[in-house]
């Protein structure tokens, strides 16, 4: 438990329009919620055709990414994925 307090704290400090913006949260016995901002499309896997990106939608998204990673590490963030 402390470790997802500890994501939520994190997530709430970042300001970047390449992140999740948090915009509350709150908590009860046993669980956390948290109301981040809406990103319309989904998720990246279901944008993705079965033949693939073109190279140039494969730069714009690719892009965004490093943006968002680039931030996080200027200020001391490894996301736990990467």
């Amino acid at each position: 438990a402390e470790r997802v307090v500890s994501e939520k704290n994190i997530l709430a400090s970042l300001h970047s329009p390449f992140l999740l913006k948090h915009i509350f949260s709150f908590q009860d016995e046993s669980r956390l919620y948290m109301m981040t901002s809406l990103l319309q499309g989904g998720e990246l896997e279901s944008l993705i055709p079965d033949d693939g990106l073109s190279e140039q939608s494969a730069k714009f998204y690719a892009a965004g990414i490093l943006e968002g990673l680039s931030y996080l590490h200027r200020h001391h963030i490894i996301h736990r994925y990467v």
